[in-house]
């Protein structure tokens, strides 16, 4: 008789995820600005046509919100993104301080943007399409892999709307494991993703339940809470 352990197999794509994310790790770095750019825009244009279907999704999955409130919201995030970041310099030497200082001179200092690595990331039940659009649009803005932990109340749209952000960098050029998530979704899994020597920060939003665990993981990490304060 085949027994299927979810607890154990959660933990083993955990780990599996987060060394593939750190194989991206590298080749992500040498990136520059324009080429991770040329993913992000790639990526909120291809999820702009799915916002119907994920905002649909979102409302029978969860039972929250409804779904033209949510084909607003998503559509605002998508487009307030592709402003907001239009010509934001991330990683090399950043433009604040480059405009005052001339690097080929001496002495003179400059900051240099460098990726945080690999980023363990857990979106919620509630705002699931909108947070998990967001939480890869900067990761990958700043040269980073993200790896996902679905929400159980929302995996499945949650999973649908990175398959289109998966898909989308794969077509601008991102290596794999640049953006992945635990298919199996289980607390065991979320807790190895946290843990694992490879993940190099944790951001979490709307579920305070994982703070403690993220605390415990001791790992820099983001904590939005309930209605996303500033």
């Amino acid at each position: 008789m085949d027994i299927f352990d979810k607890d154990l197999h959660s933990v083993q794509e955990a780990r599996v995820l987060a060394e593939q994310a750190h194989e991206a790790k590298p080749v992500l770095a040498e990136y520059s600005q324009q080429q991770l750019d040329k993913a992000v825009y790639a990526m909120l244009s291809d999820v702009k046509g799915h916002i119907p279907e994920l905002a649909a999704m979102s409302c029978e999955e969860t039972g929250y919100g409804n779904v033209q409130d949510k084909i607003i919201k998503d559509t605002f995030i998508c487009e307030a993104l592709e402003d907001k970041l239009k010509g934001m310099v991330c990683v090399g030497i950043l433009p604040d301080a480059s405009e005052t200082v001339n690097i080929h001179a001496m002495p003179g200092p400059f900051r240099v943007g460098v990726p945080a690595g690999v980023i363990a990331a857990f979106p919620p039940a509630t705002s699931p399409v909108s947070t998990a659009l967001f939480m890869t649009v900067i990761a990958v803005k700043a040269g980073n892999a993200i790896v996902f932990s679905p929400h159980p109340r929302a995996e499945g749209v949650i999973k649908r709307t990175l398959d289109i952000l998966i898909m989308a960098g794969r077509k601008s050029g991102l290596p794999d494991g640049t953006v992945s998530y635990v298919n199996t979704v289980a607390k065991e899994g979320a807790a190895a993703l946290m843990k694992h020597p490879y993940t190099d920060m944790i951001i979490v939003s709307g579920t305070p339940s994982l703070i403690r665990h993220a605390e415990d993981a001791g790992k820099p990490f983001i904590y939005g809470g309930g209605g996303n304060g500033p």
